[in-house]
C-alpha cells in the first residue's frame, strides 16, 4: 500500500482512471515487459501476475476481464 504524502497528489488518481486503466494505456505488453525486467534485476518478488500473463498471451485488456 502506498502512503499519501501531504502537498502531493496521489500517484493514480482515480479521475484519470487509476492504474489498471494507465495499465491498458500503455499496453499490457510493456507491462509485462517491465516487470520481467525488474524481475531479472531485482529478483523474484517481481513475479508477474498470473492474470497478466493470460491476458498479455490472449491479446487482451484489463478493461476486459468481469
Amino acid at each position: 500500500a502506498e502512503l499519501p504524502v501531504p502537498g502531493q497528489p496521489p500517484p493514480f488518481p482515480a479521475w484519470r482512471g487509476g492504474p489498471m486503466y494507465w495499465a491498458d494505456q500503455i499496453g499490457l505488453p510493456r507491462v509485462l515487459e517491465t516487470i520481467e525486467d525488474y524481475r531479472e534485476r531485482h529478483g523474484a518478488w517481481w513475479e508477474p501476475a498470473p492474470l497478466l500473463t493470460t491476458l498479455v498471451a490472449q491479446g487482451r485488456k484489463l478493461g476486459e476481464v468481469r
